[in-house]
């Protein structure tokens, strides 16, 4: 159980990670947690992510509030946007490689991706080996996924894609 934790200023707010598809991390709840600035602020092209999963089963990731991913935060409080030249993707919940999962009730505000980057509410992503890690058992519900007045929208507020080119895979 990852429960009732404050996470800023870092690339990847939650990360569970297992190594392969033989070495799932299994039965994890990511549950009423606080993630906000989470964001890489020089120069390239990078991903971050308020809760990213790669290589899991069975999770549940419910009742968190995710804010301003991609976005920097000083001392200060002061927010700032990544450094000219940078490429952030940003991502609110970034599942790669994962089955048997559900997404509920997580509120995600101002995904704000630079430069040539793209904003996600959630990305679900079923690239490598397909056949094992399909679609199936899935659930996304009762997510609020907005940005708020003035800040740049979301670029897509919820992403399910099969395959390396967004086909293929089980999705019955």
């Amino acid at each position: 159980v990852v429960s009732g934790n404050v996470c800023q200023r870092a690339q990847n707010g939650i990360m569970v990670s297992g190594i392969d598809e033989s070495n799932l991390v299994w039965d994890v709840s990511v549950t009423g947690n606080t993630v906000h600035h989470c964001a890489v602020g020089s120069a390239g092209s990078t991903t971050c992510a308020g809760i990213d999963l790669f290589w899991t089963q069975n999770l549940i990731v419910e009742g968190n509030t995710l804010t301003s991913i991609g976005l920097l935060i000083n001392n200060g409080d002061v927010e700032s946007a990544p450094t000219a030249g940078a490429n952030v993707i940003p991502y609110g919940i970034h599942a790669r490689n994962s089955r048997h999962l559900r997404f509920a009730d997580n509120s995600i505000t101002d995904a704000t991706a630079a430069g040539t980057g793209f904003s996600y509410g959630i990305f679900l992503s079923i690239k490598d080996n397909p056949a094992v890690f399909d679609a199936r058992a899935i659930t996304i519900t009762g997510n609020q996924v907005m940005a708020s007045a003035g800040m740049t929208p979301i670029g897509t507020g919820i992403m399910v894609t099969v395959g390396t080119s967004g086909a293929g895979g089980n999705t019955s």
